[in-house]
């Protein structure tokens, strides 16, 4: 018998290739689960009485300015379907695409905790320090699962297999740690091994694509992620930018009938030097 897969991918653009991927090669097929809330950034432990989902959905809400829709995280509730799928029948499996970023390590711990109960049925596809071709032909080292070519990801699929008894005991308390430290950013540090960092973590880089001009949140978010290296969604880079200006470091103007990724920020002006009589200069 035919095994039903449960592919865990983090982000519609990895969901997108692996789709892709499927069309091409028939034994990827299966259901693609797109965790859409990347757990590397915000808190992780909620309140009493209050649900993992409703946490997460009240904080990604917070990424935007005041009088914005709300924003529905419900990661929680399509794993644990997938998990009850698992339970009632031995045919389907799960497998977890796991790539070299702290969104991804982070999924794939929080998948662990719900799903550990299967063990022999738990598979991981881990494609860090590996290289693959880009769609020109030269290889590369990718960091995020989107940035793979479908052909590529159809040759990824022999490295999927089991989740050991040891990483299983040893990444669900990874998890647990991170969940007691309840930072709001998470970095991978080396392998699958995650750091706890406080929310300002990224301000410096963040400063430093911002110019005594007006830019786009959007433009220096780009920038950010794209040459700084920030391995972390616009939402909260743009938030942090928001935070920022709140704070006196950045200007910013937002025209509400646009989105806030369009709004601009640029560093305040230095303040004109003061001299005293003494201090004036004399001509020659």
């Amino acid at each position: 018998m035919r095994c039903m897969i449960y592919h865990f991918v983090t982000g519609t653009g990895a969901a997108d290739q692996l789709h892709h991927a499927m069309g091409l090669e028939p034994s990827l097929e299966g259901t693609i689960v797109d965790l859409t809330d990347p757990l590397n950034v915000g808190p992780l432990a909620q309140a009493q009485q209050q649900s993992f989902s409703e946490m997460r959905t009240q904080f990604r809400s917070q990424l935007q300015p005041p009088a914005t829709h709300t924003i529905e995280v419900s990661d929680l509730e399509r794993v644990l379907e997938a998990c009850n799928e698992l339970a009632k029948s031995r045919v389907p499996i799960i497998w977890i695409w796991v790539a070299p970023n702290a969104a991804d390590i982070c999924s794939y711990y929080f998948i662990l905790q719900y799903a550990s109960k299967y063990p022999d049925r738990i598979f991981i596809v881990n494609i860090e320090g590996l290289p693959f071709l880009d769609d020109d032909g030269k290889i590369f080292y990718p960091k995020k699962l989107d940035q793979i070519p479908p052909k590529e990801i159809v040759k990824a699929r022999i490295l999927a297999r089991p989740v050991t008894a040891n990483e299983l005991e040893l990444d669900t308390d990874a998890w647990k740690k991170l969940l007691q430290e309840n930072a709001m950013v998470r970095i991978n540090e080396t392998g699958r091994k995650i750091g706890s960092r406080p929310a300002e973590f990224f301000d410096e880089v963040l400063l430093g694509y911002c110019l005594p001009q007006s830019r786009k949140l959007h433009a220096i978010v780009h920038q950010a992620q794209h040459k700084g290296g920030l391995m972390v969604d616009e939402a909260f880079l743009g938030w942090r930018l928001w935070q920022l200006a709140e704070a006196g470091k950045l200007l910013m103007q937002a025209d509400p009938s646009k989105p806030f990724r369009d709004a601009e920020f640029k560093l305040p002006s230095a303040p004109a030097a003061v001299t005293t009589d003494a201090e004036t200069p004399t001509a020659p």
